[in-house]
This record gives C-alpha cells, structure tokens and sequence, in this order.
C-alpha cells in the first residue's frame, strides 16, 4: 500500500511538469526539482525507504515511467545518469517498460534516445521478450524517420538558413542518431567488461554488446535501401573522437562499441551492395553526454598515467568478429512436414497373405539394415525355424515359411503337401 501511495505521488508530480508554460523560469525550476526526486527514487538503496521485492521494482517503475512522461516536454533537462539509471529500469520490468516507451515515442513525440533501452532488453533479453523489444523497435525507427522527414520539410521552407547548421540539426532527428545514446548507456552498463578482460579470448565477453548493437542496426536498416548509412558511419566515426562527458574512463567502451556498429553496419552494406560513404553533414553531440577530449594523448601506456588514444581506428580486440547467436525460444519450433498418409480409396488392391505370397510385413522385414550383429541375429532366427520347420507335427500345418510367426495351427488333411512345389519339398 504504501509502494503504491508513493507511485501515485511520482505520477502526479509528473503531470504537473506537463502543464507550465515553455520557457518559465519557475516552471523549469519545478522541472528540474521533480527529476531530482526521481533520480533519488532509482538510486535509493535503503528499504526502510524504497522498500524490497516486489514494492521496491514497483516503486522504481513508477519513477522511470514518470520520468519518460516530464521527457516529453524537457528531455534536455533529463541528466545522463537519471537517462541511464531510467533505462536499466526496462531490464527489471522490460513488458512494461517497453510499451511505455514505444508509446511515448510514437504517440506523444518522445525523444528517439529513448530506443536505447528498448534496443537493450532487444539484445539481453530471451525469448518472448527479446520478440517484443525488436517488434517495439521495428514500430519506432519508422515512426522516427517520418518525424525527420517533416522536420526537414518544414525547414526547408525558412529562407536563409545556414547549410551547415540545419545539417547538423537534422542529423539529431535522424532515427540513426539514437546510436549515440545506445553506445552511452552500453558503455555504463554494470555488465560492461572492463579493457583487460574485453581484450581476452577474441573479444568473447563483448558478445552481448554485439547483441544489443546488432538488434539496433537491424532495426535501422529494415525496409530501406541504404540510404541512411553514410549518416549512421559518419556519426559513428565522430562518436570515437569525444570523450564521455560524466566519466573519462569509460570512453575506452564507448569506442568498442562504436567500432561494433561500424563493423554491424559494414556487414549488412556489403551483403546489400550498399554505400557506406561519404556523408557530406556535419555531427553534433549532446554536451551533457559527450565532450571534447581536453588533453592531448601520449604514448604512455594508460596503465603510466597516459591517456586513451582518440581516432578513427579500431578499437576492438584482436579477432573480433560478428556472429549470429540463436536465442533458444526466438522462434516458434519448426513443424515437421507431415508424413504422406495413403487412403483406403488411392491405396493400390493388395493380395491376400498365402503359401507362395507372405504378407506385406513379412516382406518388408527381409529388407532391414543393421549392423553386423543384427544379421547374424536374424539368420540364427531363420535356422531355429526350418529346424523347426523338420519336426512338423503329423496332420498338422505349421506357418513357418517367410519368416511368419508361428501364430496359427490348423488340421491339415491327409497328404496335404503332395502337391507341393519342389522348393517347397525341398525345405520340407
């Protein structure tokens, strides 16, 4: 009860964001103090104060779906550790998480920033959803596309602009752009490897990183004809010249993960014969995020006080490469093809079972394959019979013949098998 009275309370202190006028000083003020509230809701810890269990992940999604709803209006105001701290959430509650999302992104104009999450739980998550995050994402990046395209026609008609600058502008509508904040929140992901072990074993522990930038490329490339990849490698590129604005040593991960959608992206250009560049654009980041580095790099190894090399080079470990992995409860299971199943009406006219013509099981088994072992077995079988077959009882037929059991006894009358043919009074 009281989880729920607190959910309540966030939800309300969000619509109140909702409401003020744009560019108010106290408004933005009163923007700026409920996302605080929220940051402190999803980094509490004490349960005597966010509670356990099931009230503790209640209360955290509330504060994360509260928070989507005041990033509707102010999303510059969202700080990069709230954004991060916000998509973790989708990892905790990820069916909640992700219509929230998609909702608010395709209904209510919600920044394409927030396809990063959703491009998470795409690429972590198993079966049912990890289907539902791609179908959510598959929904959104067209959403965004058309959402550019208006932007660009409504530019379009302003006289002079600057060429550069509405490049610039356009290129953060771009569904391409959300790129940036995907390789930000991989980059502070708990589960991110650290440098030394990330370099082992051709880069195995970057496998789920490949995942979740590979789910993101698939979705930007589906029902296109490559077109925007120039503008996805040119931003690309430039994300490994900046520096994590929150955390300089995490930029080492920013840039793996960069090569990894660079590297993504090449593999489905060249598969399509598409053109990966140039794009004649200029890149803008958020400063909040990302910024410049402020010290030149040495040849020092960083281990020396030196620092991380910037550049249009591979980051990768040595042997990296992209590999397809198949998530056990992805797909539906195959349905096998059904086996032809002969009707009594096509079914060809069969001859009764008689002394000269076995019946259709006793033929076919005389045509078994097997192993050494198993034919040995089966002449043992057919000598036990003939011997048998040498001690007929007088006046009685035994059905011995063929391999056929002996199942069946019946009187026979006197000099039954005078007429027989020679084989058969041969094996008599």
């Amino acid at each position: 009860a009281a989880a729920e009275m607190q959910a309540r309370g966030l939800k309300a202190l969000a619509k109140g964001c909702c409401t003020g006028a744009a560019g108010n000083t106290e408004a933005s003020e009163y923007v700026q103090r409920v996302l605080d509230v929220m940051g402190k809701v999803l980094a509490e810890t004490d349960p005597t104060r966010c509670g356990v269990g099931a009230d503790r992940t209640h209360l955290r999604v509330a504060a994360a779906k509260a928070t989507l709803v005041v990033a509707r209006l102010h999303h510059p105001s969202v700080t990069p550790q709230l954004f991060v701290a916000v998509s973790l959430v989708a990892e905790e509650a990820p069916e909640t998480m992700i219509a929230k999302l998609q909702h608010g992104i395709v209904a209510h104009g919600l920044h394409q920033a927030y396809a990063a999450p959703v491009a998470l739980v795409a690429g972590r998550a198993k079966g049912e959803i990890r289907q539902t995050a791609k179908e959510a994402l598959a929904a959104i990046v067209p959403c965004v596309r058309r959402r550019a395209i208006a932007v660009k026609a409504a530019a379009s008609k302003r006289p002079k602009q600057d060429a550069a600058a509405l490049s610039r502008t356009l290129l953060t509508h771009s569904p391409e752009y959300f790129l940036t904040y995907l390789a930000f929140l991989v980059s502070h992901h708990p589960a991110l490897p650290d440098r030394a072990v990330g370099e082992e074993e051709n880069g195995a522990a970057y496998r789920w990183c490949q995942q979740v930038m590979s789910a993101a490329v698939t979705s930007l490339v589906a029902g296109t004809s490559g077109e925007s990849v120039p503008a996805a490698f040119k931003i690309l590129r430039k994300l490994k010249f900046v520096v994590d604005a929150t955390d300089e040593n995490a930029r080492h991960g920013l840039y793996v993960l960069s090569d990894i959608a660079l590297l993504a992206f090449y593999k489905e250009a060249t598969k399509r014969g598409w053109d990966t560049g140039p794009f004649p654009g200029q890149v803008a980041f958020p400063r909040a995020f990302f910024t410049l580095q402020h010290k030149a790099a040495t040849n020092r190894a960083t281990e020396d006080g030196g620092n991380i090399r910037v550049g249009d080079y591979s980051h990768l470990p040595v042997g990296f490469e992209i590999k397809t992995a198949r998530h056990t409860g992805d797909h539906a299971p195959r349905d096998r093809k059904p086996k032809k199943q002969t009707t009594a009406r096509n079914a060809k006219p069969v001859a009764e079972p008689s002394r000269t013509m076995p019946g259709r099981a006793a033929r076919k088994a005389a045509y078994v394959d097997g192993e050494e072992g198993d034919y040995a077995e089966e002449e043992e079988q057919q000598q036990l019979a003939v011997l048998g077959n040498e001690l007929v009882t007088p006046g009685v037929a035994k059905l011995v013949s063929y391999g056929v059991r002996n199942v069946l006894e019946l009187p026979a009358p006197p000099n039954w098998d005078a007429g027989a043919s020679d084989d058969e009074t041969e094996t008599q």
